[in-house]
């Protein structure tokens, strides 16, 4: 799992849940990256 995996993971399991927009925005990248 590559580092912006485990903060995705983090995030999530912090939050509950996060959007793809809310995630997108917080790593500077588009929704199609976020996707991927």
């Amino acid at each position: 799992m590559n580092q912006r995996q485990q903060e995705i993971l983090t995030m999530v399991q912090q939050q509950g849940f996060v959007t793809i927009e809310i995630l997108a925005q917080s790593f500077a990248v588009t929704s199609q990256t976020i996707r991927r």
